[in-house]
């Protein structure tokens, strides 16, 4: 038996789906920082470009919680980005 969610659930649910969105909507903004480098680097190592796109978008612990698309605008956070790549790709647990 299917039980309905209450108004509040429902509200509490399409607020996490709006910021979800919005935070999408900011990674978007940042991919003309996504160069054929990182996407070769990021396909190779994570796999799928779905999979890499949730990567790029999402707080990375061995960037120390920084997110790693918001990194590639400046060359000492493209080099870290790709440091944490080519680390994954070999096997590294950071």
């Amino acid at each position: 038996m299917r039980t309905s969610l209450t108004s509040r659930q429902h509200a509490l649910l399409e607020g996490a789906i709006d910021r979800e969105i919005d935070r999408l909507e900011r990674c978007r903004k940042l991919l003309p920082h996504v160069d054929a480098g990182i996407l070769k680097a990021g396909r190779d190592c994570i796999g799928t470009d779905s999979d890499f796109v949730q990567w790029l978008c999402a707080p990375a612990m061995a960037l120390n919680g920084h997110v790693p698309l918001q990194l590639l605008s400046t060359k000492a956070g493209r080099e870290r980005v790709m440091n944490i790549l080519a680390a994954l790709r070999s096997g590294v647990y950071l």
